[in-house]
């Protein structure tokens, strides 16, 4: 059986539609139909969050090494919520005599691993309104930020690492090396925290005399949106 789906240009303007109420697809003048992808999506509704590692011109303290004790930024999601990283990113601010840096974020889909330390945070809101509250914790490496051990494998679930290092240079020599760390689930593949799970930045170097910044967006869903 075959049907007419139309749908409206709307070129200079966007229909302002009710919660639950139809409306024509939208197209641009070309003829093309505009849509939003998924993530783009969890922001305009609201879903999406930010933190912090770090903030303008006060750094944080790099780890000694890496470990699965300490970490430089976390999030905790809670029993009935969904959570899903989007992105996150981190910048060495100053090398001092550390020469090895690795970064890398993780998601333990088994438990939440804050234990002590840190400083709490609250999730920015990535829509200007905040029609919705992030419900779980987060906190960043402002104060030794310490973690439980990872969940046993294949539970936690390394999204990505990044591997750097730095030779002495003169203090007049000005080298832009960009960010140390990028993740983006575009890049990627998606990964769901259904219930008590984490979302781990980590961050080290030979002798933890690095300083440095970072941050982390992700989604919240409730839980039913996606079991």
């Amino acid at each position: 059986m075959s049907r007419d789906d139309p749908f409206l240009v709307r070129h200079t303007s966007w229909p302002a539609v009710g919660e639950s109420n139809g409306e024509r697809g939208v197209l641009n003048r070309a003829g093309a139909l505009v849509v939003a992808d998924f993530y783009q999506q969890l922001a305009l509704g609201g879903w999406a969050y930010h933190i912090q590692v770090g903030a303008l011109s006060t750094a944080v303290a790099g780890t000694a090494a890496l470990t699965a004790l300490i970490g430089v930024g976390l999030v905790d999601n809670n029993a009935g919520y969904a959570t899903l990283p989007l992105h996150s990113e981190m910048h060495i601010a100053t090398y001092s005599t550390a020469t090895l840096f690795l970064s890398m974020i993780e998601a333990d889909m088994a438990k939440k691993r804050f234990t002590s330390g840190g400083t709490a945070l609250t999730p920015r809101n990535l829509r200007g309104d905040a029609p919705h509250s992030f419900n779980g914790a987060a906190y960043n490496n402002t104060g030794t930020l310490v973690i439980a051990a990872a969940s046993a494998a294949p539970h936690s679930v390394e999204l990505a690492r990044g591997v750097g290092s730095e030779d002495a240079q003169p203090a007049t020599t000005f080298t832009d090396r960009g960010a140390h760390f990028i993740w983006d689930v575009r890049n990627g593949h998606p990964v769901i925290l259904v219930d008590a799970g984490s979302i781990v930045m980590h961050h080290g170097s030979t002798s933890a005399t690095d300083t440095m910044y970072g941050n982390l967006q992700f989604a919240q869903v409730e839980k039913a949106l996606i079991v």
